[in-house]
């Protein structure tokens, strides 16, 4: 349906998408293009352009007012089941069977970013309506949420903890030149292997596992979502990476010792029937709070 009411679209097992007037009900276009069955269609939220997904692989962009096909896109490796124009109209998101997520610049008419995390196919997205964030459904059970300012996966962890409780084996003051002082707490993550299938998803390699790489010096001073590349685990742990051509030493901050004594402390506790669930202690404010939350601007060096 168009942001309006008054046009209705249908995608059909027969290739075609089909434009209907809504006061009338009469068929006033149909939309030829795809050579397989039509999955999904959509308006964009201005309500100017149609995106069409199929089971060729592709997903289609059509002007709402010509009724005319402006862009297809093609990458995905096997049937196009879902998409998503972002709050702005600036991307359109497709998930597939190929379990990857795609996200599409309509301006640039291109790919600008492919989203791997899913097992099994993705079946549905949903896009926020008050920040720049989407979540995808999969039939592998999970539920993923990702941002369209850094591209990457979002999440949040929140830890709350009593320090007068806490050891001080597991607690460290760092120094980092050039950014300052922070305080390192070594936390245990509990993961209760309920099935083969939970198993697989937590035994994952250091190949598989990708972290940002921000300039510190330019990124969060200005409050920027930039990052400048994504590497792997195993890339950080061989000791340097390569960064805009230049080779940068890495060192990690975590200790691999220490993880495992906290596992095995973890371990104990479980064993001994000393390790209990518990309500959680805040919830992460979300939309409905009212919570505004401000910033801090960088004050200029004088």
């Amino acid at each position: 349906m168009s942001p309006d009411g008054n046009v209705l679209i249908c995608g059909s097992r027969d290739n075609s998408a089909y434009v209907y007037e809504v006061a009338s009900a009469k068929r006033v276009k149909q939309l030829k293009g795809h050579t397989n069955d039509i999955n999904a269609v959509l308006f964009s939220p201005e309500g100017d352009l149609i995106a069409t997904a199929s089971d060729d692989y592709t997903v289609r962009v059509w002007d709402a007012k010509k009724l005319s096909e402006k862009n297809v896109f093609s990458g995905h490796d096997d049937y196009v089941g879902t998409i998503a124009f972002s709050t702005d109209g600036t991307y359109l998101i497709s998930g597939s069977d190929d379990c990857t997520i795609r996200i599409w610049d309509l301006k640039a008419g291109q790919e600008v970013k492919k989203f791997n995390g899913h097992k099994d196919f993705v079946w549905s997205l949903a896009i926020s309506p008050t920040e720049p964030l989407f979540a995808s459904g999969s039939r592998d059970g999970m539920v993923m949420l990702w941002s369209l300012e850094t591209m990457r996966p979002a999440g949040t962890l929140a830890v709350i903890g009593d320090l007068k409780q806490m050891k001080p084996e597991w607690l460290r003051g760092t120094s980092m030149l050039g950014y300052g002082t922070t305080l390192t707490v070594g936390i245990g993550l509990p993961i209760p292997i309920l099935s083969e299938e939970i198993l697989s998803y937590t035994a994952v390699s250091d190949a598989e596992i990708l972290a940002p790489v921000v300039d510190y010096s330019e990124a969060y001073p200005q409050r920027k979502a930039d990052i400048i590349d994504e590497v792997s685990y195993s890339q950080l742990k061989s000791g340097s990476i390569t960064v805009n051509n230049k080779n940068v030493p890495t060192s990690g901050l975590s200790s691999y010792s220490k993880a495992l004594a906290i596992a095995n402390q973890l371990k104990d506790w479980i064993k001994a029937s000393e390790f209990l669930l518990a309500e959680p202690v805040a919830a992460i404010p979300g939309v409905e709070s009212g919570i505004i939350f401000k910033p801090l601007a960088e004050r200029k060096a004088e």
